[in-house]
């Protein structure tokens, strides 16, 4: 549990750092980019989860 929790504190400290660096990377504006990058990440997560219901889903038996 301490190996769980050291690992979600560094995700915390280093979140914002990674943040900042990824609009110098694509060279964007820093202050709409995070924003515009969070839902581009999350549409695309939810299309994937989408996809991944429609082709995994049981099938129900119809009952007479």
């Amino acid at each position: 549990m301490s190996m769980i929790i050291a690992g979600s504190n560094l995700g915390v400290f280093s979140s914002p750092y990674i943040i900042n660096k990824i609009p110098e990377f694509f060279g964007k504006d820093l202050t709409m980019f995070p924003f515009l990058f969070a839902g581009i990440c999350f549409t695309v997560l939810a299309a994937g989860a989408l996809i991944f219901y429609m082709f995994h889903k049981k099938k129900e038996a119809v009952a007479l």
